[in-house]
């Protein structure tokens, strides 16, 4: 067979391994994917659709940046408020030059923690730096005499706001329980409550002062914060709106260039599911799930990288227990995106059904199938409850689990890290932020464990977007031909068909021509093979073995839109749009002017009906032209297929579905369909192809007889017996009149 060239799938951008990927498509869509992805490789299949909008969602990132950091700073405000306004204590350290300098004090003193007294060998541990020395050494160093065993407050000079004489005041109003330093204050913390209410105001006024400054700097974090979360958040949304634009547009696109033998086997439902659940679910990803990962796993580190900068073996017991989290975290998503992909399966066949029931309502309350659809759903819809029922259980299961180990965590914290504050080793502002932080650590995970279930429903709906999408396109030569204008002639030679592998031929070894301006009739039993011929002319599909022709070239090398656009077709399923008539028979082609899609329903007869309408042309129709008889639906489609002003015109069955009345006005139509064209008309009613220029008789997909209607009738053979059941027979008698 010629096919002309090197083929590509018409608007695909598939590779040639991707074409093949998918051997089952039902599969595929059921949310079952030939071939797993990667999560990276899921994302980034939604890369390109995010062109034009990608600053939108890096500022967005941005700011979720911004307010994880800020979550992460203000438990350490709470801290410096505690250590350095509260409570801000350090210890006193004497040192003796003319002594060896014990191992315990040498990671003290190569510190910048140490204030000079003035004193030699006198330092001060500056507040909140407690944490320097471990249990031991702590120990070692009191029975030593090196380190004071008090506590100490401490306050800078030029905290305090006082000259030198008002400093010296201060000394000695507090009976000397004040020491006055070349840079700082000190009291003994147990001297405190013994210093006058006038001493106390002086002495904790800068306090005072530092905690409404960090008040209002805590306040003004908090509003940034506020409105960095605000900016993300919209702006989020904003690229997942403009995302889920891009996909469906996508989708639809691509549907548009899907052969007619993938969109065969598919369900509408389930392809309905891919454009509305499916790509929700990504939008929901990139407005709420993402941005929560991204949050929280800022928040995660910040919280990791504080509790290790302020004491390390407190965040070593945080952290210690977040092994066990991950491990179950990695289980259950395993688990959680198997259930996922079978949930969204089963949606899909509910959105099926649903869609069915709902068309074919009629014939269900008709045949009093109520209880039968009712019982098949209920089967589908409780298949549906006992998945989500196992999802629900994974959750009960997991969830308490990281409650559980992020409790323990905490207590262990509470009682280690309260053991270092009695023995004054870590300082109580460094315990209190190790609480929060310790929430802070594990409430991300707990969160991202929570959103699994988005993030698993957002990966299998792009599985399922991403099988559609990379499914082959119609094929078409890599350089197409446009087709010769004006169009004449259309050969088949020797042509064989099926319609999928496992089924028997449709056509066999078919070979006609028909010439410029005939009108050919395809009749036979159901099931002969005459609508594979309009299929394959149209080229809904390609023939397994040889050969069509327009014009003299081969239909495989002809630009595929071209070609269908120089072919009008009116089908015996007429499908209408939801909009008005004009709508209808404009295809939505507002290159067309009205003028013309006026004349065309005048030559097609249809003006008579349309103008009787309340609202003439601009007449809405409902959904699938129900207001509309069937004969005027058929009228309708014939105007509309001569909008175009086609050179070849297909009728397939255009007047099986009609009344006598409405197949006169039909064929009235055909007359004007047929001027001019070459014409190929399939139908079961002889009476309307009698005056065809040639009728092909079709047996089991091949051609069995070929005549005019006299001819044939004459032959007493297959189309013999047809034109008697239909009372036609008597037509030998009188003789073919061409009309």
């Amino acid at each position: 067979m010629s096919g002309g060239g090197e083929k590509r799938p018409r608007g695909s951008g598939a590779s040639a391994e991707s074409s093949g990927a998918s051997a089952n498509d039902s599969e595929a869509l059921a949310g079952a994917p030939p071939g797993r992805v990667s999560d990276s490789g899921l994302l980034w299949f939604l890369w390109p659709d995010t062109k034009g909008f990608r600053g939108i969602l890096a500022l967005g990132l941005f700011l979720i940046v911004l307010a994880s950091l800020i979550g992460v700073i203000l438990p350490y405000l709470t801290k410096v408020a505690i250590d350095g306004y509260i409570l801000p204590l350090g210890r006193r350290l004497a040192v003796d030059s003319r002594e060896a300098v014990p191992p315990e004090l040498l990671g003290v003193l190569k510190a910048d923690d140490l204030l000079y007294s003035g004193t030699p060998g006198v330092f001060f541990l500056e507040p909140g730096k407690a944490g320097k020395l471990d249990p031991l050494s702590e120990k070692a160093l009191i029975r030593l005499g090196i380190l004071d065993k008090d506590f100490w407050y401490l306050k800078k000079r030029g905290d305090l706001g006082l000259d030198p004489e008002e400093l010296e005041r201060l000394g000695e109003e507090s009976g000397r329980r004040i020491e006055l330093h070349p840079d700082f204050v000190a009291a003994r913390e147990r001297d405190l409550p013994l210093l006058s209410g006038s001493v106390t105001l002086i002495l904790r006024g800068a306090d005072l002062r530092g905690l409404k400054r960090l008040a209002l700097f805590f306040v003004i974090v908090m509003i940034a914060g506020y409105f960095a979360e605000l900016g993300q958040r919209v702006l989020l949304e904003t690229g997942s709106q403009r995302l889920g634009h891009q996909l469906r547009e996508r989708l639809l696109i691509k549907l548009f260039t899907l052969p007619q033998s993938y969109l065969d086997r598919q369900e509408a439902g389930r392809l309905t599911t891919r454009a509305t659940s499916d790509v929700n679910n990504v939008s929901i990803l990139v407005k709420s799930t993402a941005s929560t990962f991204f949050s929280d796993l800022l928040s995660l580190l910040g919280a990791t990288v504080v509790m290790f900068s302020l004491h390390w073996k407190l965040a070593l017991i945080t952290v210690v227990l977040s092994p066990l989290v991950l491990f179950a975290t990695r289980i259950f998503g395993k688990i959680a995106r198997t259930q996922q992909r079978d949930l969204r399966s089963k949606v899909s066949r509910i959105n099926q059904l649903f869609s069915e029931s709902h068309a074919g309502m009629a014939l269900i309350q008709a045949f009093n199938r109520e209880k039968r659809s009712a019982a098949e759903f209920g089967a589908l819809n409780d298949a549906n409850y006992r998945t989500g029922m196992l999802q629900l259980r994974a959750f009960a299961i997991f969830l308490p689990v990281v409650d559980l180990v992020s409790s323990t965590a905490l207590a262990l914290v509470l009682w280690f890290g309260g053991n270092m504050v009695l023995e004054n080793t870590v300082s109580l502002g460094v315990l209190a932020a190790f609480a929060v932080y310790c929430g802070r650590f594990f409430a991300p995970i707990k969160d991202l464990a929570e959103k699994m279930n988005n993030f698993q429903s957002a990966f299998a709906s792009i599985e399922r977007i991403k099988s559609v999408m990379e499914e082959p396109g119609e094929e078409e030569a890599a350089a197409p031909l446009p087709p010769k204008i004006p169009g004449k002639t259309a050969e088949f030679k020797n042509v064989s068909f099926r319609y999928r592998p496992e089924l028997p031929l449709a056509l066999k070894d078919v070979t006609f021509k028909l010439r410029e301006g005939e009108t050919v009739a395809l009749v036979g039993e159901t099931g002969s093979g005459k609508s594979s011929v309009v299929n394959l002319m149209l080229r809904f599909y390609d023939p397994e073995r040889g050969e069509i022709l327009f014009d003299g070239v081969p239909l495989k090398r002809l630009d595929l839109t071209l070609h269908r656009r120089r072919v009008g077709l009116v089908t015996q399923d007429v499908f209408l749009y939801s909009g008005t008539v004009m709508d209808n028979l404009k295809l939505g082609r507002t290159e067309v002017p009205d003028r013309v899609a006026l004349k065309a329903a005048e030559a097609a007869g249809a003006a008579r009906f349309i103008e009787k309408l309340p609202r003439g042309y601009l007449e809405p129709l409902g959904p699938e032209g129900r207001t509309l008889s069937a004969g005027e639906r058929q009228l309708l489609a014939c105007a509309r297929a001569l909008v175009n002003a086609p050179e070849f015109i297909i009728l397939d069955e255009a007047t099986a579905f009609v009344d006598s009345e409405s197949e006169l006005l039909i064929s009235e139509a055909m007359n004007t369909l047929f001027e001019g064209r070459s014409s190929i008309v399939v139908a079961h009613r002889l009476s309307t192809i009698r005056k065809a220029h040639r009728i092909l008789v079709f047996s089991r997909g091949r051609i069995v007889e070929e005549g005019t209607h006299a001819e044939l009738v004459s032959l007493g053979g297959l189309y013999h017996h047809l034109a008697l059941l239909q009372g036609l027979s008597e037509d030998a008698e009188r003789g073919f009149e061409r009309g």
